[in-house]
């Protein structure tokens, strides 16, 4: 009987273990929590680089479209950077699929460090939320900490037509250390069934997917990155679920849609004003009279010395028209000019036969300080007192026989109120879009961009006069400063809606041709454009028959030196050479204004450039220096879930860093 009983027994103990081992097989194996330090551990290496060595993120969303995060980060810190504690920088506005922004509502609820609750501080700092973690007079010794911030947020479900989604940057992408170790747990709302999800790593705009997503114990997704996250590299991830849990918003009505697309008709409407305005300014005062017919002619218009002819042509007094001045006083035999025995870069000018009666006015303002004594004097600026004296006397003369306001006018007027409406656009049209956290930075750089870039106009205007030694100077003080404030604007102006760059791009070529057109020739001024494109077509053009000139003047050496100071002034020189080479060649021409060592062709190509250098230089002073409340959500955010996405892409991101 005992027998029987203890049979029974075992094999009522057998059958319990055989429906324990089904119910085993059936439920499957059962996985153990995910926590961080399950994960990626601790490390206990004796690395004393400040660094984050996990960072972990529970993510629950409810049914009214709230989303709770708590962020475990564990970091070592050493006094470095990380002093009183962490800061993490949140943004407060996301992107839409338009490009257009909107503000996000971010409640901080608790900071906790090591499990006790710490001090926080928090600050709106350029479209981000700022959480300092910790007291500004606790300093924290060297080693590991860890913690706790939880926050709650609303506006980052994405509606679509067959699922509801989030899409959520998780340690953001400017953190400036290294993280170990990035996990995230998403518990979408009750009732859900997960129907997609990607994950992302690498840099903003990364679609690098080196990170796994494995279910929680109950189902829950789970990312990890696969391997350490370099500073600016972040863990982005997206969940999607069956439609209809999560009550959506009702679509905008008149007025929402009217403020939310405020800065796009603003722009619109902007942009046609500022090109109707542009047209009719340039119609109006802008318009060049009417274009005359340009007639071949090998006299110089109007009787008009060298010197004046380019101040007509390039509408300045500049170095080129003193050369061309002082080469002509040569032609004449008033100056002879000569190679300096010491330098090939220094000349003297003398004294020559004629007399001050052959000199127009401005050569005589130019020749009277330097040789009015008699005595020669060397281009250098020991002498720059007189070149000086000569060079402001030359410019005066010329300005006082023409004025240039006869042929041309600048339209500084007309200028400024198409540059004044231009700016009050782009600070509304920019407030409108982007907010004052995005527009105050804008007006702090721009300024000095402007600035600047006046600067360096300035400069290469410069080159053009006496004052090419400032004029290098300017240049080369402006443009590390333009490059940084262009990288600035190029950083500021990189998260710009598409539409708003392209209204940006037409209105500022709209003004860059507005300024290019504005200036115009007056009546006069095109007779005078059209004589001097006449003259320069006889100087340049080798085979005159193609002019249809009637009876051009023979070629000769005395009519190449009559004309040389013209063509210089025109920038024709090496042109009228070629065109007399051979005459030149066969005549064994040597001008009696210029003595040195140098070939007839040599004198007639680079000798001005290298006469007017030496004149800059002797004339420069040697002693100068060089919204609203956020919804649950919106359909008209960027879906991740379907592989589109990219790292730093969705809600959150930001980063962090010490304090």
């Amino acid at each position: 009987m005992k027998k029987l009983l203890f049979l029974c027994a075992l094999l009522v103990c057998a059958a319990t273990h055989a429906q324990d081992i089904a119910d085993d097989a059936v439920a499957g194996p059962q996985r153990p929590a995910v926590t961080p330090e399950h994960v990626y551990g601790d490390t206990t290496d004796d690395n004393t680089t400040e660094r984050i060595l996990f960072f972990h993120s529970d993510i629950g969303i409810d049914t009214t479209g709230w989303v709770t995060i708590t962020e475990t980060i564990r970091v070592y810190a050493n006094q470095d950077q990380i002093r009183r504690g962490i800061f993490r920088s949140i943004p407060l506005f996301r992107k839409e699929r338009s490009g257009r922004k909107q503000r996000i509502d971010i409640e901080v609820k608790e900071v906790l460090r090591d499990g006790e609750t710490e001090s926080y501080h928090t600050e709106d700092k350029d479209g981000n939320l700022v959480i300092y973690c910790g007291s500004s007079d606790v300093y924290l010794q060297p080693g590991k900490y860890t913690y706790t911030i939880t926050y709650t947020s609303r506006g980052h479900v994405g509606f679509f037509d067959n699922y509801d989604e989030l899409y959520w940057n998780i340690t953001g992408n400017e953190w400036a250390y290294e993280i170990q170790g990035a996990s995230a747990r998403l518990h979408m709302p009750p009732g859900a069934v997960l129907k997609q999800s990607a994950c992302y790593t690498g840099e903003s705009g990364s679609t690098a997917s080196d990170c796994t997503m494995q279910p929680d114990a109950d189902g829950t997704p789970v990312f990890y990155s696969n391997k350490a996250l370099a500073p600016n590299e972040g863990l982005t991830a997206a969940v999607a679920w069956q439609a209809g849990l999560i009550q959506r918003p009702p679509p905008p009505g008149f007025w929402e849609r009217l403020k939310e697309q405020a800065g796009t008709a603003f722009g619109l409407a902007g942009l046609v004003y500022l090109l109707v305005f542009f047209y009719r300014k340039w119609n109006k005062v802008g318009r060049d009279a009417r274009e005359q017919v340009v007639v071949p002619t090998f006299t110089p218009p109007y009787g008009w010395s060298p010197a004046v002819i380019r101040y007509v042509y390039k509408k300045a007094v500049d170095t080129k028209g003193y050369t061309a001045a002082f080469i002509h006083m040569g032609v004449k035999k008033a100056l002879v000019i000569k190679e300096d025995e010491d330098s090939k870069y220094i000349y003297r000018l003398a004294k020559g036969t004629a007399g001050k009666e052959v000199l127009t006015a401005e050569e005589e303002a130019a020749y009277t300080p330097l040789l009015g004594s008699g005595k020669p004097v060397r281009t250098t600026d020991g002498n720059y007192h007189k070149f000086d004296k000569a060079w402001k006397a030359f410019e005066k003369s010329v300005k006082e026989q023409i004025d240039i306001k006869d042929y041309y006018t600048a339209n500084w007027k007309a200028w400024w109120q198409g540059t004044w409406r231009l700016l009050v656009w782009l600070l509304v049209f920019l407030v409108l879009t982007e907010g004052w956290q995005v527009m105050l930075p804008m007006l702090f750089v721009l300024p000095f961009w402007a600035g600047f870039t006046s600067m360096l106009i300035f400069g290469i205007r410069s080159l053009r006069s006496k004052s090419k030694a400032a004029g290098i100077f300017l240049i080369l003080f402006s443009l590390p400063f333009i490059g940084t404030c262009s990288m600035v604007l190029v950083y500021l102006f990189k998260g710009l809606p598409t539409l708003s760059i392209v209204l940006l791009l037409v209105v500022m070529v709209a003004y860059a041709i507005f300024w290019i057109l504005i200036p115009a020739y007056t009546e006069k001024g095109a007779e005078a454009k059209a004589a001097i494109a006449g003259f320069r077509m006889y100087l340049e053009t080798a085979e005159e028959r193609r002019l249809n000139i009637l009876t051009p003047p023979g070629r000769t050496p005395e009519l190449f030196e009559q004309l040389l100071p013209y063509a210089v002034a025109l920038d024709l020189e090496s042109a009228w050479g070629r065109k007399f080479e051979a005459v030149l060649a066969t005549a064994g021409y040597n001008p009696e204004w210029y003595e040195g060592d140098r070939s007839y062709m040599v004198v007639v190509t680079s000798f001005p450039s290298s006469f007017n250098r030496s004149l800059t230089s002797a004339g420069t002073n040697p002693n100068s220096g060089s919204s609203g409340s956020s919804s649950s959500g919106s359909s008209s955010w960027s879906s991740g879930s379907s592989g589109g996405g990219s790292s730093g892409g969705g809600g959150g991101g930001g980063g962090g860093g010490g304090w």
